[in-house]
């Protein structure tokens, strides 16, 4: 029986006229209570949307089978979720071995650079956090660009040096 207006009061009187063969398809899916209203709700916010009532003949049929992609959507979200879930775990441990290792080999270079002359730190200082460029560096120094990249190489290397002697 198609019904020819579109209202709130037309998709209340489908919504509750297959309510109940809705939700004995529902128990049959094996899910919460809770689930299942909220896949109801869902129903509704479809049944909202739909524009054309009157060229649909078989109502019934089609709210079936809006609610069966929905109970589908809801089981591939659940699926995804245990695959990201089950994953999880993992990526958890291998970030905090590569934070506690990311820790160590900057615990290393602090040392190396702590252990550096004062104007070794200033360079590193200036180059890295400051942002400032060799030529920059080298006009305040009073040096070459030549000096300034020799340096932060000299010490570079030495950071490097400090990590790998400490993989090993």
């Amino acid at each position: 029986m198609p019904l020819f207006k579109k209202s709130t009061n037309t998709i209340e009187y489908l919504y509750q006229t297959h309510y109940q063969d809705i939700l004995r398809n529902l128990a049959g899916k094996h899910l919460s209570p809770d689930v299942q209203e909220d896949l109801m709700q869902d129903l509704y916010i479809r049944l909202l949307r739909v524009e054309n009532w009157q060229e649909i003949e078989n109502q019934g049929g089609y709210i079936q089978t809006i609610m069966n992609n929905l109970v589908t959507d809801f089981f591939r979200r659940q699926k995804q979720m245990s695959s990201i879930e089950s994953q999880a775990p993992e990526l958890d441990v291998y970030s905090l071995e590569v934070q506690f290792e990311h820790e160590e080999s900057l615990a290393s270079i602090s040392q190396v650079i702590h252990s550096q002359p004062e104007i070794a730190q200033d360079l590193i200082y200036r180059s890295k956090i400051a942002g400032q460029s060799y030529q920059q560096i080298a006009q305040e120094k009073g040096r070459s660009v030549s000096w300034v990249e020799k340096s932060l190489a000299k010490v570079i290397n030495q950071s490097k040096r400090a990590i790998a002697k400490d993989v090993l």
